[in-house]
C-alpha cells in the first residue's frame, strides 16, 4: 500500500488486495511490532478481518466468579459462548476464542500477579468511545474499581481512549476505542 496507512482515514485498497496492519492506528512502518490483523479486500471494500490469534487460555481461581464476570464483558464486546464443560468455558469472536479453566488446588498459591513473569493484561477493541464510556459506567454499577482513575480515559496516553480494570483474579483488562475499528466498520458500508 503506497504511502502507508494514515490515521483517521477510511481504508481504501485495490480490489483483491491483502492488507496487513502491523499496529492499528499507526503508520505501516514495522517499528518492531507484530502483525495484528489481515484485511482482505474485494472491489476495494474490506470483506474480512482475521485476527492473527487463534486462542488464549486463562487459568482462574474461581470458575463461577470468572464466568459471571467474563460472560458479561465478552458478550458486551460481541463474543458468543463457544464451549462449556465441568472445569471451564470459552467465548468466541470470529476465528479467535478465549478459554477459562479452573486452576487446580495445588496451583492456587501464590495467586496471580501481573508483575510476575507471564501475562500482564488482556486488551480488547471497543466499537467506539461511547462503548468505552458505557462499559465504564457498567463496571462501576457492578462494583468494579477502575485502574488509574485519575488518568481515565487516557491512562494509556494521549489519544488512547480506554478503560482499565481487573477481573476477579486481578488480571488487568483494557478496553480501547481505536480509530481503526471505526474505519474498518465504516469501510464496509
Amino acid at each position: 500500500m503506497a504511502g502507508g496507512y494514515e490515521r483517521n482515514r477510511f481504508l481504501t485498497v485495490k480490489p483483491g488486495a491483502v492488507l496487513i496492519l502491523l499496529h492499528p492506528g499507526e503508520r505501516m512502518a514495522a517499528r518492531g511490532r507484530v502483525a495484528a490483523m489481515i484485511c482482505i479486500s474485494f472491489r476495494g471494500v474490506i470483506q474480512e478481518v482475521f485476527i492473527l490469534l487463534h486462542h488464549v487460555e486463562v487459568n482462574v481461581s474461581n470458575l463461577a466468579e470468572s464466568e459471571a464476570f467474563w460472560g458479561w464483558l465478552l458478550r458486551r464486546l460481541g463474543y458468543t459462548p463457544y464451549q462449556r464443560w465441568e472445569q471451564g468455558f470459552s467465548f468466541r469472536h470470529g476465528h479467535t476464542y478465549l478459554v477459562f479453566v479452573q486452576t487446580g488446588e495445588r496451583f492456587l498459591v501464590p495467586p496471580y500477579h501481573r508483575g510476575r513473569v507471564g501475562l500482564n493484561h488482556l486488551a480488547f477493541y471497543a466499537r467506539s468511545k461511547e462503548q468505552v464510556d458505557e462499559l465504564t459506567l457498567e463496571l462501576k454499577e457492578r462494583g468494579r474499581s477502575l485502574l488509574y482513575p485519575d488518568r481515565h480515559p487516557y491512562a494509556g496516553g494521549p489519544g488512547h481512549y480506554a478503560v482499565f480494570f481487573e477481573d476477579p483474579d486481578r488480571i488487568k483488562v483494557e478496553v480501547v476505542a481505536s480509530s481503526v475499528t471505526g474505519e474498518l466498520e465504516g469501510s464496509k458500508s
